[in-house]
């Protein structure tokens, strides 16, 4: 109950002065864990995707934003979680596996920081590994504002792309090769639906 006030709250102040336009290519399945993946290139990104996604989402955020207390507090009540980037945070680890095998849904930015362009970039392969180790379904999407830079009252626009397996990745066997070729795949999917004229999948 809490979490749907705080949700509604927060989803109303967010359409006011970061109005967004959403795009889903397909229905989101209701049930069963799912890691879902983004473009990142501020902090307000997933703060606005996890208010738009149609379930509960808990994003494996940057550790520093949880030391001003009071957001702290807010970002853990909205399903948020720490991780120290650059270090192989076990207890991170840990908690991502536990919400995929509790059928959660897990958010995770694979380029690991934010990235102010839609430039190519090397992307880390924890998110699709995790997806290979629980059996998650996949959910790509991309985002997109003016000059890639978030302004109060300028619209951005959040493209969810088509839920997809592993194996849609082309992943066989979840080595390092494996992994890499995937997750390069995907950051290609998350960064065409990134582009101010993306139009979606040909029919």
């Amino acid at each position: 109950m809490y979490y749907e006030v705080v949700k509604t709250i927060a989803k109303g102040v967010m359409h006011l002065l970061w109005p967004v336009t959403v795009t889903f290519e397909a229905e989101i399945p209701k049930e069963g864990p799912i890691v879902m993946c983004g473009k990142h290139y501020d902090d307000l990104d997933g703060p606005i995707a996890l208010l738009i996604f149609p379930r509960k989402v808990n994003f494996m955020a940057k550790a520093e934003l949880f030391r001003f207390k009071p957001l702290g507090r807010l970002l853990s009540s909205m399903g948020a979680f720490p991780v120290v980037r650059g270090t192989g945070d076990v207890s991170a680890l840990k908690t991502a596996l536990s919400i995929l095998k509790s059928g959660g849904v897990l958010g995770i930015f694979p380029e690991g920081t934010c990235v102010h362009d839609n430039e190519r970039r090397p992307a880390k392969t924890g998110a699709l590994n995790l997806a290979f180790k629980t059996g998650a379904t996949i959910v790509p999407f991309g985002n997109y504002t003016k000059h890639y830079r978030r302004r109060l009252w300028r619209r951005s626009y959040f493209r969810f792309g088509k839920p997809m397996t592993c194996a849609d990745l082309g992943m066989t066997d979840g080595s390092k090769a494996d992994l890499a070729a995937a997750t390069e795949r995907l950051m290609n999917l998350i960064h065409d639906m990134s582009e101010e004229r993306y139009e979606g999948p040909a029919c």
